[in-house]
């Protein structure tokens, strides 16, 4: 499971830091980037889908609950696929909320 672990880690590590480096370098546009985004309920839909995916591929082929960095993993996993249904289920009201 270890090398499950350090393959799905090797994905989400980049990815993390390739989004850390956006925020980073476009701190200026960011905000309101994320209001349009955030108030457009079929992006906020197709997102949760995306996330949705994603947290459910993690969680299924990683479900370790083990103290160490492997369990951070599973967390992360855990929380895409929350946040992702969250979104598929309640677009709308999510979008509502974003100030105008």
């Amino acid at each position: 499971m270890k090398e499950t672990s350090e393959k799905i880690a090797r994905l989400m590590g980049p990815t993390l830091m390739l989004i850390a480096a956006s925020v980073l370098f476009n701190r200026k546009s960011l905000p309101d980037l994320a209001a349009q985004i955030a108030g457009n309920w079929p992006i906020v839909f197709l997102s949760g889908l995306v996330l949705f995916v994603a947290g459910l591929a993690i969680v299924t082929r990683h479900n370790i609950w083990d103290r160490g960095w492997q369990m951070v993993v599973t967390i992360l996993g855990w929380l895409a696929m929350i946040g992702g249904a969250a979104r598929v289920l309640y677009p709308v009201q999510l979008a509502a909320l974003t100030p105008s």
